[in-house]
């Protein structure tokens, strides 16, 4: 069962009442999944807070990926190495 159908599943659940414990109790009978109480509070504030949680994981990609090296120093390091032929741990 995919993530969002367990959420969908244990949202109902808390609709109608039941704690976390019992959530999590029937959410482990049902569709064998363990799901620590911290998670479920978690979902729930999710879906308190925002009207259009489509319950589906959010992309954790980050929006400005991290350079190492500057363009002027990469161009030097390959023109070193073709000049002198040398690997990365003698330059």
């Amino acid at each position: 069962m995919k993530k969002h159908q367990i959420r969908k599943e244990f949202l109902k659940l808390k609709i109608k009442n039941h704690s976390y414990k019992e959530c999590q109790q029937i959410l482990e009978e049902k569709y064998e999944v363990k799901k620590s109480t911290i998670t479920l509070k978690r979902w729930w504030k999710r879906f308190k807070e925002d009207d259009k949680w489509d319950l589906r994981d959010t992309s954790q990609k980050p929006n400005k990926l991290p350079i190492k090296y500057f363009e002027k120093e990469n161009n030097i390091v390959i023109n070193l190495r073709k000049k002198y032929g040398y690997g990365a741990k003698k330059l």
